[in-house]
């Protein structure tokens, strides 16, 4: 799901929404860094943190 490279942009649909966000690798602590940065305003938080921590752990990320 993340482009590989060590930042940049992605897009994911969450519930039939677009979600944008930002991210960058700290490579030594293996930590990926996530930032939405456009979604709808219908679309809380925790549901897009619930999806954000999927993304993470499924990228090899820690979720903290």
């Amino acid at each position: 799901m993340i482009p590989n490279s060590a930042s940049g942009k992605f897009m994911i649909t969450v519930v039939g929404m677009n979600v944008g966000f930002q991210y960058s690798w700290d490579m030594q602590g293996q930590v990926l860094l996530l930032q939405c940065d456009n979604k709808p305003m219908l679309l809380g938080c925790g549901t897009i943190k619930t999806f954000a921590d999927k993304i993470i752990a499924e990228s090899g990320g820690k979720i903290g």
